[in-house]
């Protein structure tokens, strides 16, 4: 993953600088360019032509107080469109962004979205990563950490590539979790000549621990790695063991004829509600 590094802001507010702050972080990590985008939308068409110089004066003007605190060169785009997702689309397009940005609560007085409403919409079919910044992210400094949600499928191995990158640019170590969820709840799924709920599950924890080894071996060499199994279902396992990192990263399925990603369960929360700074790989990413 090569491309700029994007951030979606319309205004200069907290959300938008804790997008910066997690915008710098990841550009460093993966010695990438940054850019803030600035959208506007423009639902019924372009504006008379006064108002909209008005409306991108003031947006550039937001903005580049956003660019003196990046703390990294930082260009700014700005530009209407129909609506904020399909702005963000086109800038990242244009671009060939690796990853977009996004603030903790929503994207400014412009946006008329919530940050998980816009974070969800925004994936959906998207050719690169999204990050999601958690509230306060600005005025602190996070743990250099990167924690990967791993259960060996395809999406998990794309996302510990992208986990193993950032982790060796942030100088932290690299935590690869498979979350197994307990025999009582494992009980509850029970099917016709399935084997006892205690014997399955130290059959999965057998598979898990042999799939982080391997997740393990694969990463080897390129910065500090450690494995965990996790107690628990996926996304509140992976948000407490989460505290303690500096970034999370997950990967996102891609289904459908039309092309559009369906979240997991995992990711769905995980946006709404990141613990730290979250960054979702679907499986449209590019390569």
């Amino acid at each position: 993953m090569t491309g700029p590094v994007v951030v979606g802001a319309a205004d200069a507010g907290d959300a938008a600088r804790d997008a910066v702050a997690l915008g710098a972080r990841l550009a460093r990590a993966l010695d990438a360019d940054l850019i803030i985008a600035g959208i506007w939308p423009t639902p019924f068409g372009p504006a008379d032509g006064r108002a909209e110089q008005e409306v991108r004066r003031q947006l550039e003007a937001d903005l580049g107080t956003l660019v003196t605190r990046a703390g990294v060169p930082a260009s700014i785009r700005v530009r209407g469109a129909s609506s904020v997702v399909r702005g963000l689309h086109q800038v990242v397009d244009h671009v060939a962004a690796g990853v977009l940005v996004l603030g903790a609560s929503h994207l400014g007085r412009l946006g008329r979205l919530t940050r998980g409403d816009v974070a969800m919409l925004a994936v959906q079919a998207l050719p690169c990563a999204v990050a999601v910044a958690p509230a306060g992210l600005r005025d602190r400094e996070p743990a250099d950490d990167v924690l990967v949600g791993w259960d060996a499928t395809p999406e998990a191995t794309a996302a510990l590539e992208l986990a193993a990158t950032l982790a060796a640019g942030t100088g932290g170590t690299l935590r690869i979790a498979h979350a197994l969820e307990p025999a009582a709840v494992l009980a509850a799924r029970q099917w016709v000549g399935a084997p006892a709920p205690d014997v399955l599950r130290r059959t999965l924890e057998d598979e898990a621990r042999a799939g982080l080894a391997a997740a393990e071996a694969s990463v080897a060499g390129r910065t500090a790695v450690r494995t965990e199994l996790l107690d628990g279902v996926a996304g509140p396992a992976l948000r407490e063991a989460a505290v303690t990192a500096g970034l999370l990263v997950v990967g996102s399925r891609r289904f459908g004829v039309l092309g559009r990603l369906v979240l997991g369960s995992t990711s769905a929360e995980l946006l709404h509600e990141p613990p730290v700074s979250l960054v979702v790989l679907p499986r449209t990413a590019r390569s």
